[in-house]
Protein backbone atom coordinates (compact mmCIF):
# COMPACT_ATOMS: atom_id res chain seq x y z
CA UNK A 1 0.00 0.00 0.00
CA UNK A 2 1.62 3.33 -1.06
CA UNK A 3 2.14 6.03 1.54
CA UNK A 4 0.09 9.16 0.79
CA UNK A 5 1.35 12.48 2.12
CA UNK A 6 -0.58 15.73 1.96
CA UNK A 7 1.79 18.71 2.06
CA UNK A 8 0.60 22.33 2.01
CA UNK A 9 3.09 25.23 1.96
CA UNK A 10 2.11 28.86 2.62
CA UNK A 11 4.37 31.90 2.49
CA UNK A 12 3.78 35.60 2.52
CA UNK A 13 5.00 39.09 3.22
CA UNK A 14 3.09 41.69 5.20
CA UNK A 15 3.89 45.33 4.38
CA UNK A 16 5.98 44.43 1.31
CA UNK A 17 6.96 48.03 0.57
CA UNK A 18 7.67 48.98 4.21
CA UNK A 19 4.97 51.66 4.50
CA UNK A 20 5.02 53.31 7.94
CA UNK A 21 1.77 53.87 9.89
CA UNK A 22 0.58 57.47 10.32
CA UNK A 23 2.18 59.40 13.16
CA UNK A 24 0.04 59.69 16.29
CA UNK A 25 1.16 62.56 18.52
CA UNK A 26 -1.27 61.67 21.33
CA UNK A 27 -0.14 58.02 21.47
CA UNK A 28 2.47 57.01 24.02
CA UNK A 29 3.72 53.87 22.21
CA UNK A 30 6.39 54.63 19.60
CA UNK A 31 4.35 57.38 17.91
CA UNK A 32 1.72 55.19 16.24
CA UNK A 33 -1.69 53.83 17.24
CA UNK A 34 -1.08 50.15 18.07
CA UNK A 35 -4.83 49.46 18.36
CA UNK A 36 -5.28 50.16 14.62
CA UNK A 37 -1.91 49.21 13.07
CA UNK A 38 0.53 46.31 13.33
CA UNK A 39 4.15 46.88 14.27
CA UNK A 40 5.82 48.99 11.59
CA UNK A 41 8.14 47.34 9.11
CA UNK A 42 8.15 44.31 6.85
CA UNK A 43 7.19 40.85 8.15
CA UNK A 44 7.76 37.59 6.27
CA UNK A 45 6.44 34.16 7.11
CA UNK A 46 6.38 30.57 5.90
CA UNK A 47 4.19 27.71 7.08
CA UNK A 48 4.23 24.00 6.27
CA UNK A 49 1.43 21.53 7.07
CA UNK A 50 2.01 17.84 6.55
CA UNK A 51 -0.72 15.23 6.96
CA UNK A 52 0.11 11.54 6.86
Amino acid sequence: MPLALDLVLNAGINNLFGKEPPVCLSCSLNGYDASNYDLPGRFTYIQANLKF
